[in-house]
Formats: C-alpha cells, sequence, structure tokens
C-alpha cells in the first residue's frame, strides 16, 4: 500500500461517514439544521490529510484499517471544517479553497441588516460551534467502546485546545499585542497547526489501535516537524503563490499581516528605508499587486527564501530520522515517508 493507494480506497469512505455526521436534520427540526448541513455538505473536503494521518497512524499501530479509525478519521476532518469557520470569522476572508467561504456565504443572506458584517459572522461563527458540538458527540460516543478509544479522545480535545492557544497567539502576533520573534512564531505554528493537523490525528490513531504512550510521543514529535514544515510551506505559496495555487485571493496573507518566518526575516535584513515601506504593505487592505511584487523581489534579493530553506531542512531531515526509527506496522514507515515529502514539496 501507498500513500495513494490508501488515499484512493479511504478517503470515500471518510467522506461518506463525514455525510452522516453533518446530517443534523434527522434529529432537529429547526429550519437552521437544514441550512447548515446543507453548507457543510458544500463545503470541500479538500486533500482530508487529517482524516488519513488519522488511518496512517492507526495502522501503524495494528497494521489494519478498522471501521471506527475511518470513524475517527471522519470526526477529526468535521472538527476540522468547524475551525476552518471560525479562522474565516477571524481572518475575515471570503474565500476558502477556491469557493465562497461560509463567512462570505452569510453575508450574501445579510443584505437586509444593519449591521451585515456582523451578522453573517456571528452565523458562520455558530455554525463552526454546531459542527464542534456534533463532533464531539461522536468523540464521546466512540470515547465508550474502548480504553484505547478514550485515549484517543481525550488526545483530540488536548490538541484542539492547543489550537485554540495557538490561533490567540496568531492574532496577537498579527495585532501587536504580542512581541513578535522567532520563537515566538515557531510556538504559534507548534500550538495553531502542527500538533493539531499532524500529531493530533496520528497520535489519535495510533492510540485508538491500542498503541503505545511510547508510540505516541514518537508520532507527536514527529508530527510537529510535518505541521511546521507544511505551515511554512504554505506561507511560502501565500507569498509566491497564485490565487489558483492557495484557493484564496494571492497576497491576502500581506494584507492581514500574517507574522511568518518569511516576514521575521525579511524585515531583519531589509535597510530602514524598505523596512518603513514593508510597514506599510504588511496589514494594509489596500496593499497591492505592485506591493506584493516588492516584498517577494525584496525577499529574494536579501536570500530570505534560501533562509527559510534551510530551516525547513532541518526539520525534513530530523522528522526523515524519526521515521526511520519509528518501529510501526509495514507498510506504514515507507507511507509516512511519502507524507514527508508531500508536506516538502506541496504546490497547493
Amino acid at each position: 500500500m501507498t500513500l495513494s493507494s490508501l488515499a484512493e480506497r479511504y478517503r470515500p469512505q471518510v467522506a461518506r461517514e463525514l455525510e452522516s455526521l453533518v446530517s443534523f436534520t434527522r434529529e432537529h427540526a429547526s429550519p437552521w439544521a437544514k441550512d447548515v448541513e446543507a453548507r457543510y455538505r458544500g463545503m470541500s473536503m479538500g486533500k482530508a490529510m487529517r482524516g488519513l494521518l488519522t488511518l496512517i497512524g492507526h495502522g501503524a499501530a495494528s497494521g489494519r484499517i478498522s471501521r471506527d479509525a475511518i470513524r475517527l478519521g471522519a470526526t477529526i476532518e468535521l472538527m476540522h471544517a468547524a475551525l476552518i469557520v471560525h479562522d474565516d470569522v477571524i481572518d475575515q476572508d471570503l474565500v476558502r479553497r477556491g469557493r465562497p467561504s461560509l463567512l462570505a456565504q452569510y453575508l450574501d443572506l445579510s443584505g437586509r441588516s444593519a449591521h451585515p458584517q456582523h451578522l453573517a459572522g456571528s452565523m458562520a461563527f455558530l455554525a463552526g460551534d454546531v459542527a464542534l458540538l456534533r463532533a464531539s458527540r461522536a468523540l464521546a460516543n466512540l470515547a465508550a467502546k474502548s480504553a484505547g478509544a478514550e485515549r484517543a479522545a481525550d488526545a483530540v480535545l488536548g490538541y484542539c485546545t492547543d489550537t485554540g492557544f495557538g490561533e490567540m497567539e496568531d492574532v496577537a502576533l498579527g495585532t501587536g499585542l504580542q512581541a513578535v520573534s522567532e520563537g515566538a512564531i515557531v510556538r504559534m505554528l507548534v500550538g495553531k497547526t502542527a500538533r493539531y493537523s499532524c500529531s493530533m490525528p496520528l497520535v489519535a490513531g495510533a492510540y485508538l489501535a491500542g498503541g503505545s504512550k511510547a508510540l505516541a510521543q514518537k508520532l507527536e514529535a514527529l508530527g510537529e516537524d510535518l505541521g511546521v514544515i507544511f505551515q511554512i510551506r504554505d506561507d511560502e505559496l501565500g507569498l509566491f503563490g497564485t490565487t489558483e495555487q492557495i484557493g484564496k485571493p494571492a497576497g491576502s496573507d500581506i494584507r492581514e499581516g500574517k507574522q511568518t518566518l518569511y516576514a521575521l526575516y525579511l524585515r531583519e535584513a531589509a535597510t530602514p528605508r524598505e523596512r518603513r515601506r514593508l510597514a506599510g504593505i504588511y496589514g494594509s487592505p489596500a496593499a497591492s499587486e505592485g506591493d506584493f511584487q516588492y516584498v517577494r523581489d525584496l525577499t529574494a534579493r536579501h536570500g530570505v527564501d534560501r533562509k527559510v530553506a534551510r530551516a525547513v531542512s532541518r526539520r525534513e531531515r530530523r522528522a526523515a530520522a524519526a521515521i526511520s526509527a519509528l518501529r510501526v506496522r509495514t507498510p506504514y514507515a515507507d507511507i509516512l515517508r511519502e507524507v514527508l515529502a508531500y508536506v516538502s514539496r506541496r504546490a497547493h
């Protein structure tokens, strides 16, 4: 089995389980249950990376993929969908994966409101809450099945709490509430993205299969490196990628003033004059394509892209060594190597 064949076989099964999870109208008579159900069913799963990593963690511990592992993967995907909705409200993003975000969809319905942005944000955030509560219920039902399932559910909720604090750090860094430093940015990347996107599904899947705490700790550390690499590549695409590649307007991270390693290293390398212009670009809703190109050109001129690449390479080497040291079932070590290659070279 390869990563590709695993995805081809199990992604449709995760999608069907996810569709069942968002069938709110089976139990709730509110007209908004039908509304939210339709909107979640219209959302793209993307590559279902977290769901697939759940299956990989489960397979690494047991050598097989169980029905409960598929349910757990779908539940984690639903939590991810909910947190995406919250993230789009926080960042005021109207496009997600090339489609209107839930925030944008509710904004279309708020034309008669005196405060349309507030109404749309409130409705979208509540839709995210509904999905989080449904996912939490599914976790509770799963946890009742075995000690391993209980450990898996507890791990998921713990990692999601980390994500909340990581999101707060992201907001604080972007608005000047918290001092910007390399350590602060990396801590935010680990808390907001890495542990939630990679450590959580790997560890939860392994625990569900009865995996040991020692294995979970190794998968957690590996997941942190995989997730940081993934996010740095995402930041790279946000700076150099096209709208088609990133699924949202090119340059949006610059307009939002996102604090990334690229932005930090560029400010450190820039001349005082360049730094003044950068200060007028980052966080400015009026930043233009010309401004974006200035940032790209300056990034290359000062070798910032090479400095970031060296930081990524160090994590790649550490992750590769960690995979080699894992004693997991065949073929899951090789699949994890494919995951490392994917996050290191992703182009969208």
